[in-house]
Parts: structure tokens; C-alpha cells; sequence
């Protein structure tokens, strides 16, 4: 059985095509700053050769949601220099050191992270999108019970999450909702939606029944991550709809301090922001301190802020939960981008 904290790992996600509504609602005051604020703490992790450091080298997963995060909040100039280092070492991302790239070793979930990481900072040319694209295609199962699933490694933990990804992606490279690629992907998103409205990461693994103690059946990062990607092809709220089920099934998770938790625990960082993330891509307000999706006079925005560091070394930063400081970089990239109002994918 996987650990939780390795489901909370694969959680993250990221974003962005501005919105102007979206943008407008949220680029002033306290959620612009509290963007900004964990910009400049998620820049001072890198390295000087523009990478996040993992335990045994470069982590390039939180690389990649770092410079997108940082773009979010209009820094540039770093998001830049960030994916310049990731264009240099798309095969260590991809593939991992020493293996071939190829169709079965090539990973769906990078691949789909650096092509909304050079779309994102307009650094297409150095990434060779055209090649990353093809090699996202040709990940994709066209046939068995997994048809349309990008990536063929096991998905039960984060099937939903690079589906979504690689969506995302395809959205930026100006791929319609009637190409036979997308609705085949959107075909197998949609098969992962439970009766109540939730996601799983997986529904042929992870069951519908399954006991969230467990982490079975649907949870939240994983409904999140779905709206993402209906979204990004135009997906409809109307009542009904795949979309306006996973957002009954998001409102019923709602925390009476707006914000969410992972498979019924207290509120986190990167449930509270893939939740924020998700509303603002389907039109909904996060900041709005009455309506559908505020509790108690509170905004699911300020009370993602709430997880942030105000002062002290580590100002910006963003708790992954009250209780567990000190800042990481998994809680604050995703914070961060969530907390600059744009809408995903950049």
C-alpha cells in the first residue's frame, strides 16, 4: 500500500492562460502579496543552476511547478532560467539517468509538465515542443481497459492527475476537443468519476467502495485535477455535467475553514489549492467571503493563506499543514500559483 504521504506528492499540479475576470478578482491585496511573498521563498530553493534539489540530485518534478509558479506571479526573468535548465535535461526528467528514451520508457506525467512549462514561459524553441508533443502521443494506450490513458506505469495513484496533466498540455498545443486523441483521453477521465461525483485517481484500482482509511475511492486532489482537464477542452457546469458533479462532490469536502484535506484529513496546502485552482478554471470566485464557497465569512483563498509564513526566516513559505511547519516546496509551488488568481494551464 502506497503511503499518503506519497498520494500528497503526486497531488500537485499547475497552471495558467490568464483570465482576466480571474485575474482582476485576485491582483490586488492580500493574495497577490501572499503570491508574491512565497515567489521570492520558492527562488531562494533554487539552485544557482536554476533547479529544486532533491535528496539525490536535481528534482525536476518540483523544478518544473516551481517555474510555473513563479511565472505565475509575473517573475520572468527566474521562470526563465528555471526552464532553461529543464530544457537541458529533458531525458534525465523524462527517461530518469541511463535509459532509453522510447514510447514505454518515456514518463507521460514530465512529459506533459515540460510542455506547460515552455508554453507557460515562451520557451518553446529551447524545449523543441513539436518533438515533446510527439513523444506525449505516443504514450497514449489505444486499446485495453486503459484506452486513452497517457503513460503506461501503473495509475492507480496518479492516473487522474497526469490524464489531466497531459490534457492540459494537448490545450496548449491548440489540440481540439473532437481530435480523436482528446476524446479518447477525456473518455477514459470521465470512466474515473464515482456515483457521487467524485474522482479517483483511478477507478479500476482504487474503487469507487474503496474505504477512504485506505485511501480508497474519491478523493479530492484527484476530483480537482479532473475539473482541470474537462476544463481545458471547454467541459460544460451545466447541471448534470461531469464538471457540476465533481463540484457538488467538492462542495460536500469543504472544510467549515474553506479549505480541504486529503481523503478526510484537516485542511492541507496542495488539497486547498488544487481545490482553488479547479473553481477559478470553471468561473467560480475562491475569494468571495459569502456564497457557494465560502464558510463560515471565510474565503477558501484566505484560508489557504492562513498556511503561510507572515515573518522570520522562512516568511513566504507555505505550510503544508497547520501543524507541520516548517514550509515546503511541494505545499508552497502549488500555494503559490493558486494564490496568483491565473487560470490553469498558463
Amino acid at each position: 500500500m502506497k503511503t499518503k504521504r506519497f498520494r500528497q506528492i503526486l497531488a500537485p499540479l499547475t497552471c495558467i492562460a490568464l483570465s482576466a475576470v480571474a485575474l482582476g478578482a485576485c491582483s490586488s491585496g492580500q493574495s497577490t502579496t501572499a503570491a508574491q511573498n512565497g515567489s521570492t521563498w520558492l527562488s531562494s530553493k533554487l539552485t544557482q543552476q536554476g533547479y529544486i534539489p532533491g535528496k539525490n540530485g536535481p528534482d525536476y518534478g518540483n523544478t518544473a511547478q516551481t517555474a510555473i509558479a513563479i511565472q505565475a506571479t509575473g517573475d520572468s526573468i527566474t521562470a526563465s532560467s528555471v526552464a532553461n535548465y529543464l530544457s537541458q535535461n529533458i531525458n534525465a526528467y523524462v527517461d530518469g539517468q541511463g535509459k532509453v528514451p522510447s514510447a514505454t520508457n518515456d514518463d507521460a506525467e514530465a512529459l506533459a509538465q515540460l510542455i506547460l512549462v515552455a508554453h507557460a514561459t515562451k520557451t518553446e524553441q529551447e524545449f523543441s515542443t513539436p518533438a515533446l508533443v510527439r513523444r506525449l502521443l505516443a504514450t497514449q494506450q489505444t486499446s485495453g481497459a486503459d484506452a486513452g490513458l497517457f503513460g503506461v506505469s501503473d495509475p492507480t495513484y496518479n492516473g487522474t492527475y497526469r490524464e489531466s496533466l497531459a490534457l492540459q498540455a494537448l490545450k496548449t498545443d491548440k489540440y481540439s476537443a473532437s481530435n480523436p486523441v482528446v476524446v479518447r483521453a477525456l473518455t477514459w477521465l470521465k470512466a474515473q468519476q464515482c456515483s457521487g461525483g467524485g474522482f479517483s485517481s483511478d477507478a479500476a484500482n482504487v474503487s469507487c467502495s474503496g474505504s477512504p482509511a485506505a485511501y480508497g475511492g474519491p478523493d479530492t486532489n484527484s476530483t480537482a485535477q479532473a475539473i482541470l482537464g474537462l476544463a481545458a477542452f471547454g467541459g460544460s457546469a451545466a447541471p448534470g455535467s461531469p464538471i457540476a458533479n465533481a463540484l457538488s462532490y467538492m462542495s460536500t469536502n469543504e472544510l467549515a475553514d474553506a479549505g480541504w484535506g486529503f481523503f478526510g484529513a484537516s485542511k492541507d496546502a496542495n488539497s486547498t489549492a488544487l481545490a482553488i485552482e479547479a473553481l477559478t478554471a470553471v468561473g467560480k470566485s475562491p475569494t468571495a467571503t459569502s456564497g457557494s464557497w465560502a464558510r463560515n465569512g471565510t474565503s477558501p483563498m484566505a484560508s489557504l493563506i492562513k498556511l503561510q509564513e507572515q515573518s522570520g526566516a522562512d516568511q513566504g513559505g507555505f505550510n503544508f499543514q497547520a501543524s507541520m511547519p516548517p514550509p515546503s516546496v511541494i505545499a508552497t509551488e502549488q500555494a503559490v500559483t493558486a494564490a496568483s488568481g491565473v487560470r490553469l494551464p498558463l
